[in-house]
């Protein structure tokens, strides 16, 4: 499995045209792949990322606080230090993963090298989603290209693209430039909003490689809305990383 899914990389590639785009189906799918892929493109040359992440999600019913630091590096290895609100570490290489509780002392071992390549993958894939940040990067956009049915300039930031679909309805704003995720919006098959993001304060974390400080994020769920606010710090991306860094020892 190549972790670099859940990485987030950019690539600048200049549209040869950002006023409105009918035209051709073809052609309109072309621009809408070509906006997307401004962004998704350079997952495919990373091999490290590292950050930390504050995460606060409001309900109608509390506030929740996650602090966590994560470690990524091809192929398959994984460090999660989840600090808030319950202390947990999960360290991962290709053929093993450890999960510990400090706070009981407890360490779970799973021996990867002995289940099969998709239940490694649902593994790591399950660890990762704890933290997943929405608003960083499309996921699997070639759905989105098939639905688009505008390409057409952003008036709410220079430099920006905004891609519109339908069945069901979705909104994508990039920046084409920078090759970066700038809002979101995506509707389910009854129109009602499903998640919206914003990112922002963006800095060059590798050469051509821009990442996002904050983001914001809400969603319905069957408890009603979440809004959540998530701050990054010390990012790296394709920065060395020590092998220890992906190795635990037990407690004794």
């Amino acid at each position: 499995m190549k972790l670099a899914g859940y990485f987030v990389a950019v690539v600048v590639l200049l549209l040869a045209n950002r006023a409105d785009a009918l035209g051709t189906d073809s052609n309109l799918q072309d621009r809408a792949r070509a906006v997307f892929e401004s962004v998704e493109k350079k997952f495919e040359n990373v091999q490290t990322l590292r950050y930390k992440a504050e995460r606060v999600s409001v309900t109608r019913r509390q506030t929740v606080t996650e602090k966590w630091s994560l470690s990524l590096r091809e192929p398959n290895s994984i460090r999660l230090d989840y600090r808030t609100p319950q202390e947990r570490l999960i360290v991962a290489d290709p053929v093993s993963l450890w999960e510990y509780a400090p706070s009981v002392r407890k360490a779970h071992h799973t021996d990867l090298a002995s289940v099969s390549g998709q239940d490694r993958s649902k593994l790591l894939l399950g660890v990762l989603a704890r933290v997943s940040i929405d608003g960083i990067r499309l996921g699997a956009y070639q759905d989105m290209v098939r639905r688009a049915t505008r390409v057409l300039a952003s008036t709410n930031a220079a430099n920006a693209v905004r891609v519109e679909g339908q069945s069901p309805r979705f909104s994508v704003t990039i920046d084409t430039n920078r090759g970066v995720l700038l809002e979101t919006e995506i509707y389910d098959a009854k129109d009602d909003l499903k998640l919206r993001t914003r990112a922002s304060d963006f800095i060059e974390v590798s050469p051509g490689f821009r990442y996002p400080q904050r983001l914001e994020a809400a969603y319905h769920t069957t408890d009603g809305l979440v809004v959540s606010r998530i701050t990054l710090s010390d990012i790296a991306v394709n920065a060395p990383l020590d092998d220890n860094i992906f190795r635990f020892v037990p407690p004794k």
